[in-house]
């Protein structure tokens, strides 16, 4: 431990998950530090928590969700900040580095209903809301019966409206869901049936339930790595290598899932809609499962020309 800062402050978005989850990483910083530190969890509002009116890729993407705290950053108001993985765009600003950190929770998405909906059967007239296009075309293709529409807002605001009726499912990431039950209880859920898709056929966004710690270029290695897992940073620069090659925005028809499966193998599944649905599987070692990913993007792009 080269350097023990008095007091470091950690920015987060206001929400009970945004909190929740800089918690989490509070906490393994404190026991890298054996407790003998400070914290400051400074709470903000961003552009697109405050624009829930319209759909995400309509008022400029992923970067609406993390500018302000960057700009924090930056200007040294906060030391880093905590986002989900799946919520960083692709270009790094000048000056700040992304790292991955903590295990990786459960990547998958959950359907989430009012009723026991079964997937198998007749669900016309249903309203499905998701403003995700990855999951649209993932669900309309196990059952295109459902009536899908746009919502927007937290967790627990896209359960209240599941609640007040505006839909009859949600779909939801489940880390997210995990990570308030922990925090919160189970008894959060209460009255919902929740269904689990499997992520290795209803595909995940990139760095799904891996967590990102934000900081100034050059600050806290050491830090940072002691407090990250091999298995989610690989499955991190994995699926944003994919990312980064099939040129995806933040609402782009892609899905990407790193499996690990031993000390030497991971299975990478892959998709890519562009007219129609088109999906990969493969099983590569790790030291080749990035450059893998790359082509694997490139094999989907092909494919639609």
């Amino acid at each position: 431990m080269l350097h023990k800062p008095k007091k470091i402050r950690i920015g987060t978005r206001k929400s009970k998950l945004a909190v929740c989850q800089t918690e989490l990483v509070a906490k393994a910083i404190s026991k890298y530090y054996d407790g003998d530190i400070e914290f400051e969890i400074v709470m903000m509002s961003t552009i697109g928590d405050q624009m829930q009116d319209r759909p995400l890729s309509a008022i400029g993407g992923k970067g609406l969700f993390t500018a302000e705290l960057e700009d924090s950053i930056l200007s040294g108001k906060v030391d880093m900040a905590v986002h989900s993985g799946k919520d960083m765009p692709m270009e790094v600003r000048k000056g700040l580095e992304i790292s991955p950190v903590l295990k990786r929770e459960d990547p998958s998405d959950m359907l989430v209903s009012d009723d026991d909906i079964d997937l198998s059967s007749d669900v016309s007239g249903l309203c499905l809301g998701t403003s995700s296009l990855r999951r649209k075309i993932q669900i309309s293709g196990l059952n295109p019966g459902f009536d899908i529409k746009d919502i927007r807002g937290n967790v627990l605001t896209r359960l209240t409206k599941l609640v007040r009726g505006d839909y009859n499912a949600i779909i939801l990431a489940s880390a997210g869901i995990n990570r308030l039950a922990d925090k919160f209880g189970t008894d959060l859920y209460d009255g919902f049936h929740m269904k689990r898709m499997d992520p290795r056929v209803f595909l995940p966004a990139a760095a799904q339930g891996i967590l990102a710690l934000e900081t100034r270029e050059g600050e806290f290695k050491d830090l940072i790595a002691a407090i990250s897992d091999k298995d989610s940073n690989l499955a991190f620069y994995i699926e944003r290598k994919f990312l980064e090659s099939i040129d995806a925005d933040c609402n782009a028809p892609y899905g990407i899932y790193t499996d690990v499966i031993d000390e030497e193998f991971v299975h990478i599944y892959a998709m890519y809609a562009t007219g129609k649905r088109r999906y990969l599987d493969r099983k590569v070692r790790k030291d080749k499962a990035v450059a893998e990913a790359a082509d694997m993007a490139e094999e989907l792009l092909n494919a639609g020309k």
